[in-house]
């Protein structure tokens, strides 16, 4: 009795294993990043299941979705505390208005002056900006060439993704100094070249003398679960791989 009991649950085990695992998550991906401007937004699809998370907008959807009817679960948006600060700075600012041209003279100056200074604390965070993405290029670039090998494994796992219709990358970007843009540019086209085979099209295109990050793309696939669990393994494992993913999110955050 008990060893029908535990090949009843074994079989249960590996159904709900194959009905996880084997429907694939449907993706839509349209993302812009154009001078630091970001606009689209990213779809997934799970059984019933779609989350849409707009880039632009900032709000996450979750939806119960059929072939026959579709109902929205939750909406989540996200709290723009910096556009609040900005009413409460605007309130402070202006408790009363005049009518005196001496006043809006001086006014009028204020905010050249302040426009003028907002350009230069632009310029300079963008030299900041530069400086910073730089440095941190030249100090993981040895670490990532040493498991370049290990990266191109498991991009080609992703080989396995089903495309459908039209996908394109289209990458823009200089880091101003050009040699490490063209080292970047190499490492990219090398790790992105097995996709052209997939139907997948990838441009890259490296900026001379100049610090900039332009990208257009355009996704629509089904991955499996297999894949994702395969590629989570083959990073786990990977202890090299693993304490630089580590070492790049603690700088990044």
């Amino acid at each position: 009795m008990l060893i029908k009991l535990l090949m009843l649950l074994l079989i249960i085990l590996i159904a709900l294993f194959l009905i996880i695992f084997l429907e694939p998550i449907h993706i839509d991906v349209y993302f812009d990043f154009i001078q630091g401007l970001k606009k689209g937004h990213i779809e997934l699809k799970y059984y019933f299941i779609k989350i849409i998370k707009s880039i632009d907008e900032g709000y996450i959807k979750i939806s119960f979705d059929t072939r026959f009817f579709s109902k929205n679960l939750k909406v989540i948006y996200q709290e723009d505390d910096n556009l609040q600060e900005g009413i409460d700075d605007n309130k402070n600012d202006n408790p009363g208005k005049t009518l005196d041209n001496t006043d809006n003279s001086s006014d009028a100056d204020d905010s050249t002056n302040n426009k003028s200074v907002d350009t230069a604390c632009n310029e300079e965070k963008a030299d900041d900006d530069s400086t910073d993405t730089l440095q941190l290029i030249r100090k993981y670039y040895p670490e990532v060439m040493e498991v370049k090998g290990d990266i191109i494994r498991i991009i080609l796992t992703f080989k396995k993704i089903i495309f459908l219709d039209e996908n394109c990358i289209n990458l823009a970007f200089g880091l101003i100094d050009n040699n490490i843009t063209i080292k970047v540019s190499t490492f990219l086209w090398a790790i992105t070249a097995p996709f052209y085979a997939t139907g997948l099209r990838i441009l890259i295109k490296p900026v001379m003398n100049e610090f900039r990050l332009d990208l257009n793309s355009r996704l629509n696939f089904q991955l499996s679960l297999l894949v994702l669990l395969q590629i989570l393994l083959m990073i786990i494992t990977n202890r090299k791989l693993l304490k630089l993913i580590i070492g790049l999110y603690k700088e990044l955050n």
